[in-house]
């Protein structure tokens, strides 16, 4: 798909009622972009793609139901978005089909920069040929703001002096005529295949001079349609030049406004901002430059005034004051030169990130409150995967979180505060666009696994947290036939994924595994991640029981002990320490107490599994 071109997205449904919404996804930022929040379900939708667009081979097309979102569907595989500056604001500006041999094109460059000519060629198609009857080859450098006058070798309507002449420029206003570039049709007078004079009255292509309103601002690239000049075009008596040589107001062009930074690219609380920007004028002199400022999006009350400064083209006079946390600063350029003429950028903005901890980022709930917002946070590195790292702050539920992201060296054990964006993805809370990764300290000690039954590890309250847990692998492969890397284990409470991240494994069905990682969450399934072949233990032994105590009233005897949950206690007892002990509790014991009658000294053992 070609940046400045019309694309037509197609789909199909069934059982379904209502409007559709369509979305531009795309990997490396991992966001969505809305392309039309409503439109009717008939299976068809026409995008124009904007020329500013940026590339990419990793688009996606996702549609939705517009309501709710669901159901939903995306592109089965990526497209790519290609296009050069060659079909950006390249276009005839003026288009003489005099008397004689007095045959003219002007071309127009709208862009900000200089354009090789040489992958252009115009071409005439007579007598509505559906292919070229001559190809004109240009040459050349056509800058920023300038025009390109192609006349008949013949010509002498005009006084000016032409930048190319050729004896093949030669139509007579039922040709269609085109300016090409190397992915095509950048501009089609006519339609191609057809012989006709277009137009009416003065604004026809025979016989007049046609010249392009001042609002267009790119070319018509579709040769097949039908074509009516006086949409954007405006027509004048034959043989009429006096406008040949440059388009618009004469050549006058608006300064530019390029390459807007702070400074600090991404400031705290306690930092005062400059804004930098290059600010040019191709025609003329910048005269004046200021930046416009405010916190609430709509009003900008605070104006500063932009100076030239060597190092960093223009840069605010005094910076914006440091803003609190939490807050958006708003801001605009504005530029304006000698003709005069004025150039507004867009609105820009940056957010002082508030911090918080992990517990408070989850929320207790599946969808952050600060979802896309920039916090600053901290914690312990439990785990280090090719897309990112998991990051806790604290033992237990709602504590961990995944930093998404691999341009930060997190490595395991380290206690860093971050910077970046909450931000649910597909159900999973996490944290993108890092901009600050600092190590208070490293090699620390990792916060203790939270040891939870199987049913529990696959829950909201665990995801980004380490957990370990145990139980029979009872599925090899749930995906089968396709092939994930993943397995289930049970301890009887519910399944829970084991996925390949970190440490691909092949599980034995029916063998019981002890699983330890950070919990994750992707295509409707919680999983844990474990990092490495230690977390992975296949026919675990338990601990030991924990804290036994011992207490006597006189008649009974009472033994107490810490209980994991999963396991089974058997009490053992025997007169001598040295005997063979007996069950005296046969079918297991899992409430951590023991109580029995006690005339005697008795000896007791207590064995976990």
């Amino acid at each position: 798909w070609e940046r400045g071109n019309p694309y037509e997205i197609t789909w199909t449904s069934s059982d379904f009622t209502g409007n559709v919404k369509i979305e531009l996804y795309q990997e490396t930022v991992r966001d969505y972009t809305e392309l039309v929040s409503s439109t009717d379900d008939d299976g068809s939708w026409m995008w124009d793609i904007p020329s500013e667009q940026t590339m990419g081979t990793d688009y996606k097309i996702r549609i939705s139901d517009a309501s709710d979102g669901n159901p939903n569907d995306e592109s089965d595989s990526f497209f790519s978005i290609t296009g050069t500056q060659t079909v950006t604001n390249l276009f005839i500006s003026e288009y003489i089909e005099g008397s004689s041999n007095n045959k003219y094109l002007e071309i127009y460059n709208g862009t900000d920069s200089g354009i090789d000519l040489a992958d252009y060629s115009v071409k005439i198609y007579a007598n509505g040929s559906s292919s070229p009857n001559s190809t004109i080859n240009l040459s050349g450098t056509l800058t920023a703001g300038d025009v390109y006058v192609l006349a008949h070798s013949s010509a002498t309507a005009w006084s000016g002096t032409p930048d190319q002449t050729s004896g093949s420029l030669s139509f007579n206003g039922d040709d269609a005529v085109t300016l090409e570039g190397i992915s095509g049709d950048v501009d089609v007078i006519g339609q191609i295949g057809v012989q006709q004079v277009w137009g009416s009255g003065d604004t026809t292509t025979q016989n007049h001079t046609l010249r392009r309103k001042s609002e267009i601002t790119e070319g018509d690239s579709n040769g097949d349609n039908d074509f009516d000049p006086a949409i954007e075009w405006d027509g004048y008596p034959q043989d009429t030049v006096d406008g040949l040589g440059s388009h618009g107001d004469g050549g006058n062009n608006p300064p530019a406004i390029t390459n807007i930074l702070t400074n600090p690219a991404n400031p705290d609380a306690d930092d005062t901002v400059d804004v930098t920007a290059d600010i040019t004028d191709s025609d003329g002199t910048i005269t004046s430059a200021s930046l416009s400022w405010g916190t609430d999006g709509t009003t900008f009350p605070n104006n500063i005034n932009l100076i030239l400064n060597t190092r960093a083209g223009y840069i605010t006079e005094t910076p914006i004051p440091a803003q609190i946390q939490g807050t958006t600063v708003y801001y605009y350029l504005e530029a304006t030169d000698d003709e005069p003429d004025t150039t507004t950028s867009s609105t820009n903005s940056y957010t002082i990130p508030s911090t918080y901890t992990i517990y408070e980022i989850q929320g207790q709930t599946s969808s952050s409150p600060f979802n896309e917002q920039i916090v600053t946070t901290s914690g312990i590195v439990t785990g280090t995967y090719t897309n990112g790292y998991f990051l806790q702050d604290g033992t237990g539920a709602w504590n961990g979180i995944l930093v998404y992201g691999s341009g930060h060296s997190a490595t395991l054990g380290d206690d860093a505060t971050i910077k970046g964006e909450v931000y649910e993805y597909y159900g999973l809370t996490e944290i993108r666009s890092v901009t600050n990764y600092t190590v208070n300290s490293s090699g620390n000690e990792l916060p203790a696994a939270s040891v939870v039954s199987t049913l529990d590890a696959g829950t909201e309250d665990y995801e980004g947290v380490l957990v370990t847990t145990t139980g029979e692998c009872d599925n090899e492969n749930p995906d089968d036939p396709s092939d994930y890397g993943e397995w289930t284990i049970n301890d009887g409470s519910g399944s829970i994924r084991v996925d390949d991240m970190g440490y691909g494994f092949e599980p034995t069905l029916g063998t019981t595994y002890e699983v330890t990682g950070p919990v994750y969450y992707a295509y409707g399934n919680f999983k844990i991640q474990p990092r490495d072949e230690n977390d992975v233990i296949a026919n675990p032994q338990p601990d030991p029981p924990q804290n036994i105590s011992i207490s006597h009233d006189g008649t009974n005897v009472t033994i107490s002990w810490d209980v994991v949950g999963g396991l089974t206690y058997t009490i053992y007892s025997d007169s001598d320490p040295y005997g063979t002990f007996t069950t005296v509790e046969e079918t297991g014991n899992t409430s951590g107490t023991y109580t029995e009658v006690l005339d005697s000294i008795k000896y007791f053992r207590i064995t976990a599994e």
